[in-house]
C-alpha cells in the first residue's frame, strides 16, 4: 500500500476514527486545529500529499475554509462531509478535489489518495519543496514533539529535541546516553548531566499524563508495555529516534 502524509484540520478529526484508522494503515498523520495564521508554517514543515478538513456546520463555511486551505497550499483537498452527495458541488467550485462521506474508510481514503496523485503527479510534487535530511529531521522532530504533548515551556523541550537531532541524524552511540548524550547536551546549556537528567524527565512524566492513547498507540506501539505506563528517559528518547528515522527513510524511499 502506498504511504502519504495527512493533514487533518479540525478538532472533530483529532476525536474520531479517522486519524487512528489512517495510522493503523501505515499513513503518517498530523492534526491541526490551532490558528489559521499558523496553517502555512505547519504545512511548509510537514509537507502533506492530501489535507482532510472536517464538514462544518455551516456549508459556506465549510467552502470558506477550502478556500483559506488552497491560498497556502497547492496539493490536494479531501472534505469529509455527512452529506457528500449534495454538497459536492459546492465544495469543489470552492476546490476541494476529493469529498467523501465521513463513513469512508482509511483504505477508500488512501485508494482516492492514489489516484489523485497519479494523476496531479506535477501539482503534488510542486506543493512539497525538497528539503535537506537535516532540516527534515529537524522539523519532523519538533511535529514529533509537538504531537507528544512535550512544550518549549520546560527546559527539558530543549534538551529532548536537541538528543533526538543527535540521533536522527548521525551515527551516535545510543549505549553512551548517561556518559556521552548527558554530559554534550549539559555543555552546551551550561548546566550539568544530572539536570538534564531531571529536565528530561520531567517533561516525560508531564507528557505522559497529557498524552492521548491514541499517540501512545501510535509511537509505542499497541501491546507495548509502556502504553500503560511511563517508558524511561533512554527508552522514550530511542524509540521516539527511531521512530522518526525510519519514517523519514519510508518517506524518501517512497516513489509515487
Amino acid at each position: 500500500m502506498q504511504r502519504y502524509r495527512f493533514l487533518l484540520i479540525a478538532d472533530k478529526l483529532t476525536k474520531n476514527e479517522l486519524t487512528g484508522k489512517l495510522t493503523q494503515s501505515g499513513q503518517e498523520t498530523l492534526a491541526f486545529s490551532g490558528r489559521q495564521e499558523d496553517l502555512p508554517a505547519v504545512m511548509r514543515s510537514f509537507c502533506p500529499h492530501m489535507v482532510i478538513l472536517q464538514e462544518q456546520p455551516a456549508v459556506r463555511a465549510t467552502a470558506q475554509s477550502i478556500q483559506t486551505v488552497k491560498d497556502s497550499f497547492d496539493g490536494g483537498v479531501i472534505v469529509v462531509s455527512d452529506n457528500a452527495r449534495d454538497n459536492r458541488g459546492l465544495y469543489t467550485d470552492a476546490g476541494a478535489d476529493i469529498v467523501i462521506q465521513d463513513s469512508a474508510s482509511a483504505v477508500e481514503i488512501i485508494q482516492k489518495t492514489y489516484s489523485y496523485v497519479c494523476d496531479n503527479e506535477q501539482r503534488v510534487m510542486r506543493s512539497m519543496p525538497e528539503v535537506t535530511y537535516s532540516a527534515e529531521v529537524y522539523e519532523r522532530i519538533c511535529s514529533a514533539l509537538s504531537e507528544l504533548e512535550i512544550t518549549p515551556n520546560y527546559c527539558g523541550y530543549g534538551y529532548i529535541r536537541d538528543i533526538l537531532e543527535m540521533l536522527t541524524d548521525s551515527s551516535e552511540d545510543r549505549c553512551r546516553m548517561t556518559k556521552s548524550i548527558y554530559p554534550s547536551i549539559a555543555r552546551s546549556y551550561g548546566t550539568t548531566s544530572s539536570c538534564v537528567e531531571r529536565g528530561i524527565r520531567t517533561v516525560i512524566n508531564k507528557s505522559w499524563q497529557r498524552m492521548s492513547s491514541e499517540t501512545k498507540v501510535k509511537y509505542f506501539g499497541l501491546h507495548s508495555p509502556f502504553v500503560s505506563k511511563s517508558p524511561t528517559n533512554s527508552q522514550f528518547i530511542f524509540i521516539v529516534a527511531e521512530r522518526i528515522s525510519r519514517q523519514i527513510r519510508l518517506d524518501r524511499a517512497v516513489i509515487v
